[in-house]
């Protein structure tokens, strides 16, 4: 398993440290710091550049500059040690004594153990290993409480939403996580990390994240926790975010299969049940995929039910087993199931499902969708488009995908669903010559769609609605019964839904 020391890269560390020596030509100049240092001038020019700082260079600049070590080292505090508190020069102090043991050990080369000199320098080795192991223990003891309250400081800027300064307090955290051993501490940021990561839009950085806290739960040879159980559930829907349902599904069962019996039964594990159904719904086994959910569904406490809902919700409507107009007046609504029926509104072209839900869906109530959002937007226009009302609404639509793209963590994906969407938006605008070239550009887009990758069924029903009705032509004949097939072939599997997309072939 990947672990934090080897997440922190040499290079990407030895960067940061030349930033803060940036920082200190800046206020000093070159030539002032090479004459104070003592090192010569084209030295310190190639240190601000390039390469490995040197640590003896670093004491120098502690000792001639008042220099912070904690800063210089992690970026802690402030550049000097008149601009921090003790405790923090204390924990700079002691990481150069880290760095000085840790540089003692390396010099130790085990050619140096042959000959009459062996137990000197073993007696040498001996020595600088136990300082080194002492200086970490103590370390480990003056960094953890900085530690956790730069793991808190990370999450109140998460709350507030400040990303810019959340990153900040998270490169710093990276440098003295390199010195904490605190297993919680460090979990607790792993656990930011990913967040972070989602919320820049860096999804896979966070995917990484997720599994390697994933992967640390299963150090003790399964899941038992409900920490465990929790953190694996954020794995297998990120994975599902990014449309990696395949991958999703076998670390959704492994989860499942590697829960101890003391969670087993429990809600989180009952939840990542409903997950794995909902997996296999959109991999094309909707039967078998349905009936877990629906066993998993039934053993949840009513109270509990909104999120799965969800699933069961949307594999009720794939197979044709309930309408639009009978989930919306179900128990368990929420922001999630107005946001499903608004999406099959606009996918199956029912106009009348969309003036109801334009009517009062769209808003900041939390069982509303927010009229910022893809779906809001989307929904308005094809309602526009499907009425008959004067504006240029496919040119609204193409701004919309530049402005606001469908909220889809796969590029791929995303590549796919707005090829599809604006071919529909063309057909229904009467723009048959764009409405031609925008499918067929979609047809490329899918069967360009890497295998790791999965595309929504429902979706892959309107592009064939679009195939059969934007390429009469008797040249895309092939095309049209290729598709045709493919709605058959997934109605006689259960996704009755798909009936809406069929048309004479």
């Amino acid at each position: 398993m990947e672990n934090r020391k080897e997440a922190a890269q040499p290079a990407e560390y030895q960067a940061a440290v030349r930033d803060r020596l940036n920082e200190l030509k800046d206020r000093y100049g070159l030539s002032e710091i090479a004459r104070r240092t003592q090192t010569p001038l084209t030295n310190v020019h190639r240190y601000m550049r390039e390469g490995k700082v040197p640590v003896e260079f670093c004491s120098a600049l502690v000792d001639a500059f008042e220099v912070n070590p904690a800063w210089l080292l992690t970026g802690a505090g402030g550049a000097l040690l008149s601009e921090v508190d003790p405790g923090t020069a204390k924990l700079g102090g002691s990481m150069l004594e880290l760095v000085h043991a840790l540089n003692a050990v390396a010099r130790m080369r085990l050619g140096a153990l042959a000959g009459k000199d062996q137990e000197k320098k073993l007696r040498e080795l001996g020595d600088a290993i136990d300082t080194y192991e002492r200086l970490r223990e103590r370390m480990n003891a003056q960094t953890r409480p900085l530690m956790r309250e730069l793991v808190n400081r990370f999450s109140m800027f998460h709350k507030d939403m400040q990303l810019d300064r959340a990153e900040g307090v998270r490169k710093a955290a990276l440098q003295v996580s390199r010195f904490c051993d605190d297993e919680k501490l460090l979990y607790d940021f792993d656990r930011l990390q990913a967040m972070h990561e989602h919320l820049c839009g860096r999804v896979d950085n966070a995917l990484k994240l997720h599994q390697r806290l994933f992967s640390r739960n299963l150090l003790e040879g399964g899941l038992a926790t409900k920490q465990g159980i929790d953190e694996a559930g954020n794995y297998v829907l990120s994975l599902r975010d990014s449309a990696r349902l395949r991958e999703g599904l076998r670390v959704c069962q492994a989860a499942l299969d590697l829960a101890t019996d003391e969670v087993r039964g429990s809600h989180d594990y009952l939840e990542l049940e409903c997950i794995a159904g909902g997996f296999q719904i959109e991999l094309g086994d909707i039967r078998v995929g349905l009936a877990r959910i629906h066993a998993a569904y039934q053993t949840i406490v009513p109270a509990n039910r909104a999120f799965v809902a969800i699933f069961k919700a949307r594999g009720e409507l794939l197979a044709d087993l309930t309408s639009m107009s009978e989930l919306r007046r179900r128990d368990n609504p929420s922001r999630g199931r107005t946001r499903l029926l608004m999406r099959e509104a606009a996918l199956a072209e029912d106009a009348n499902e969309l003036h109801v839900l334009l009517s009062d869906s769209i808003g900041d109530g939390v069982e509303q969708v927010p009229s910022f959002e893809y779906e809001s937007h989307r929904a308005l226009l094809i309602d526009a488009l499907l009425t008959g009302r004067k504006g240029d609404h496919l040119r609204a639509y193409e701004k919309l995908l530049e402005t606001t793209p469908p909220p889809v963590n796969s590029l791929p994906l995303r590549a796919v669903m707005s090829a599809v969407h604006l071919a529909q938006a063309a057909r229904l605008a009467g723009a048959r010559a764009k409405a031609e070239a925008l499918t067929l550009a979609a047809n490329q887009a899918i069967d360009s769609m890497p295998a790791e990758f999965t595309i929504m069924v429902d979706l892959l029903g309107l592009h064939a609605r679009n195939v059969a009705l934007c390429l009469p032509a008797k040249k895309h004949a092939e095309l049209r019964r290729r598709w045709h097939r493919w709605l058959e072939d997934h109605i006689a599997l259960g996704y009755g839904f798909l009936r809406r997309f069929v048309t004479a072939p």
